[in-house]
């Protein structure tokens, strides 16, 4: 009988230590594992209920019929939900207590900041396994097509104005 060595298939790497940008004395290790993705999916559900909490009361027949003041209000306690929640996800995700409150502070009070930060560990967590024998596959192909790009050159561009 035959061993097969499913390391030579698949690279498993799911526990990445990150330096966010704009803090350089911290680093992070997170494990893309079962626990961090319950983690993500909490939060965004958290997000998401905040999202529908606000939906009718910011919708823009809702925010006419208010007096300036209170739409005003309503907003920016839309603003200040979604501030508090990606925060705690960031809190969450890196775990360490504090650590969205000081990217936000950081990011010039930007959520949208935070999230993209969010976001780009959702991509690696994607990532961190991956099926060894497609990577080389990719990369013979790219090679191949470097190999073949140097047999061609680009035509000179034409000044087609005076015909």
């Amino acid at each position: 009988m035959a061993v097969i060595n499913l390391g030579s298939r698949i690279n498993i790497d799911n526990k990445k230590t990150i330096m966010l940008p704009g803090i350089k004395d911290k680093k992070f290790t997170i494990v893309f594992n079962d626990p961090y993705a319950k983690k993500v999916n909490r939060a965004m559900l958290e997000l998401r209920k905040i999202g529908l909490k606000y939906d009718d009361k910011t919708s823009d027949d809702a925010l006419a019929a208010m007096t300036p003041e209170e739409a005003t209000k309503v907003v920016n306690q839309a603003f200040d939900d979604a501030r508090d929640a990606t925060e705690k996800l960031a809190d969450d995700v890196l775990g360490e207590k504090g650590i969205g409150k000081l990217m936000y502070k950081v990011y010039n009070h930007d959520t949208t900041a935070i999230a993209a930060v969010i976001g780009t560990l959702n991509d690696m967590a994607q990532e961190a396994i991956k099926d060894t024998n497609n990577e080389k596959t990719k990369r013979k192909m790219q090679n191949q097509l470097k190999k073949a790009a140097k047999h061609f050159t680009q035509p000179a561009s034409q000044d087609m104005t005076n015909f």
